[in-house]
């Protein structure tokens, strides 16, 4: 048979009441698969929404929570700087067991860091001075972004291990006759680097649902220049909490 027959006998059997049947019905069933396709969709996002529908469980909790703190120094030169000073801002980052789908159980400390801007001022019979700190303090994770880990007992956090890589890093500022002088920070701007160290914190006590955090004064560094012991004392508010899947 020429193909130009052929290709005429099919165009005409595509025009036949029989295969126009099946066509539609086809694409009749095309439709209707896709909209009980889209219905079961919509039905399944309507059950996760519904009241008292099972939430995903969490493996974890992340709390960050807003810092202020009060910073005590003492050995200042002849004394003179000791006293409190109230730094900040700063924040920590907390990441809790799931215990029954509340945190608890063991901690990691993931993040901490402290601005230290402050200004002492000492005036006496001999010395006018004034020292400008400039810096700020951070923790350094390891590898697997842990500084520090613990385990809560009950609304107290007991650290297990030191925070890791505590580090102070800014500028300090001295003006006036006592600057260079029985450890004193030099006239003028000096870089000033402490650490990397290991440092022990006091555990955290905790308000109900762990919305807050206090830590008791804790020592944290000891320097020649300048010449200070440095104790600090936390306050947190919660600012973050995140579920985080198994």
């Amino acid at each position: 048979m020429p193909e130009h027959s052929s290709q005429i006998l099919r165009a005409r059997s595509l025009q036949t009441p029989g295969f126009r049947g099946v066509a539609r019905a086809m694409r009749q069933h095309l439709v209707m698969a896709r909209i009980t396709l889209a219905a079961l969709l919509v039905a399944a996002g309507a059950a996760a929404t519904l009241p008292g529908a099972a939430a995903p469980p969490c493996g974890s909790w992340e709390i960050e929570y807003a810092l202020r703190a009060n910073l005590k120094l003492t050995d200042t030169p002849l004394g003179q700087g000791d006293g409190v000073v109230q730094i900040g801002p700063g924040r920590v980052v907390l990441r809790f067991e799931d215990r029954g789908g509340s945190p608890g159980g063991a901690v990691q400390m993931r993040r901490y860091e402290m601005r230290d801007h402050f200004t002492v001022k000492t005036r006496t019979l001999f010395w006018n001075t004034v020292v400008e700190n400039d810096t700020k303090t951070r923790a350094t994770p390891d590898d697997k972004g842990v500084a520090a880990s613990g385990v809560m007992n009950k609304q107290e956090l007991v650290w297990s291990t030191p925070v890791r890589g505590y580090r102070v890093d800014g500028k300090i500022t001295c003006t006036g006759s006592l600057c260079g002088k029985f450890g004193a920070p030099p006239a003028g701007t000096t870089e000033i680097h402490i650490g990397p160290n290991p440092v022990q914190f006091s555990s955290f006590g905790f308000g109900p649902d762990l919305k807050r955090l206090t830590m008791p004064y804790t020592f944290v560094t000891k320097t020649k220049m300048p010449k200070q012991t440095s104790y600090v004392e936390l306050k947190g508010n919660e600012v973050r909490r995140t579920c985080l899947p198994p």
